[in-house]
């Protein structure tokens, strides 16, 4: 990252990152499959649970259809973890990692938006937001519902960077404890994709997925963010000589005034009178009796005349004219979306 980008947007996972997860996920997971007979203690169930450690940080409906081909049992399964989840949530409660709050009040107060991404469903994304009362804690909140796409795929990123409207892509940081969350930040574009040791996937599995950074945790992520990111740049004061002003841009070229003649023998010259006005022909961006002034003024900038003012014959006034100036040409159609009645833009 270059020292003219500064990060604007930081992209945080939940669980895992922001959430402290314990084994609350898994265990839903492990409910979840159990209703629909793949037990704890056979074969199945341990390929099953091998399968989600794997798939962590994905969409939750895309991870049970892939364990469950059927669309019917696959959704009868993410019903089921999102019953179970609650009810662990009723049970053991929610908690931030320890500093997350801090960590991203720190990031609002150096002006980077906060955006909470999960593969939870609306509904649970909701649960968790109203159960730690984070609504008015992050500037957008986002699930694979919101964007098409969940991890790895870059979608989440991107609608946060398409909402928050982002210049640039590489103005976003992305943090996550999963291999999913580095994948996604990676295809995004993002300067800084951050993986942290609270969550799902360890230090080898968050490097091998392409992670600029793997911290501790969320805390260290905020300390990278507010040291890389260079203040915002203030306008440099004007140079007080006078021979330093820069020349106003103009249409025309530069005057550049007469060198003195030299000193030599001769009458003394006489004092200056008043200056004449410089004779003028007829310039190459003169209006034509049908040009528009403001295209005009456009024509001259470039050096060049518009080939239907000169020639075309005048718009007539009314609805006919209208009709006339869209065969010619000279005028594009649009739609005004704050008024009822449509607009004409001149074409250029």
């Amino acid at each position: 990252m270059s020292g003219a980008e500064r990060i604007t947007v930081a992209c945080l996972d939940l669980a895992g990152t922001t959430v402290a997860d314990g084994d609350t996920v898994e265990t839903a997971f492990a409910e979840a499959i159990a209703t629909l007979g793949i037990v704890p203690g056979t074969a199945a169930h341990d390929r099953a649970m091998a399968r989600v450690r794997e798939s962590r940080g994905r969409s939750k409906p895309e991870i049970f259809r892939e364990l469950f081909p059927d669309e019917a049992r696959a959704q009868a399964a993410n019903l089921s973890f999102e019953r179970s989840y609650d009810m662990l949530v009723d049970r053991r409660g929610l908690a931030p990692v320890p500093g997350a709050e801090h960590a991203m009040a720190r990031l609002s107060g150096a002006g980077i938006r906060v955006c909470l991404t999960t593969g939870f469903s609306r509904r649970t994304l909701g649960r968790v937001l109203d159960t730690l009362n984070w609504w008015d804690r992050a500037d957008l909140a986002l699930c694979p519902q919101d964007a098409g796409r969940g991890r790895p795929w870059p979608d989440l990123v991107l609608s946060a960077a398409l909402r928050l409207g982002v210049d640039d892509v590489r103005h976003i940081a992305v943090c996550g404890d999963t291999a999913n969350d580095i994948l996604s930040g990676r295809r995004a574009g993002a300067s800084i994709v951050a993986g942290v040791l609270t969550g799902a996937h360890d230090r080898d599995r968050l490097l091998a997925a392409g992670a600029t950074h793997v911290l501790p945790s969320i805390t260290d992520f905020a300390d990278l963010l507010l040291s890389t990111s260079p203040p915002a740049l203030t306008p440099t004061p004007p140079d007080p000589r006078p021979h330093a002003r820069a020349r106003p841009r103009s249409c025309g070229p530069a005057h550049t005034p007469a060198s003195p003649a030299p000193a030599g023998p001769g009458p003394a010259p006489s004092a200056p009178g008043p200056a004449a006005a410089p004779q003028r022909g007829p310039q190459p961006w003169a209006a034509s009796p049908h040009t528009h002034p403001g295209q005009a003024r456009r024509d001259r900038c470039d050096g060049r005349v518009r080939g239907h003012d000169r020639h075309h014959a005048p718009r007539p006034a009314g609805e006919e004219g209208d009709r006339a100036g869209l065969r010619q040409g000279r005028f594009v159609p649009m739609t005004n979306t704050l008024f009822s009645e449509p607009t004409r833009a001149r074409g250029v």
